[in-house]
């Protein structure tokens, strides 16, 4: 950091303004980030084929490849128009994080 200062004084500040947990990979978190994994994918996806169970292995395997190409296809839908870097959940959640603490 104290090269980053003396290059450019600019950016030291800003980093600075920022705790040490959202900008050095060594204050990480190693636990899962995505929401889904943390509320656990699987129950997640066998409350959703609860429906399908009750079928024949064939047709309930092609419903599910239905299901899931479908989901696929709203989402690259949504996606089609977004110009960020990141997906529009996780830029939403970003924003609220880095907002400035006087907003709050």
């Amino acid at each position: 950091m104290e090269k980053m200062k003396t290059i450019n004084l600019g950016a030291w500040e800003y980093l600075q303004r920022f705790d040490l947990a959202v900008r050095t990979k060594a204050y990480f978190s190693h636990g899962p980030k995505v929401d889904n994994i943390t509320n656990n994918m699987c129950e997640v996806w066998n409350a959703k084929i609860v429906e399908y169970r009750r079928k024949p292995i064939l047709t309930m395997c092609e419903d599910l490849s239905c299901y899931l190409i479908s989901k696929m296809a709203r989402h690259k839908k949504k996606l089609e128009n977004h110009s960020g870097h990141l997906a529009p959940m996780q830029q939403k959640k970003l924003d609220e994080f880095v907002k400035p603490k006087a907003n709050k």
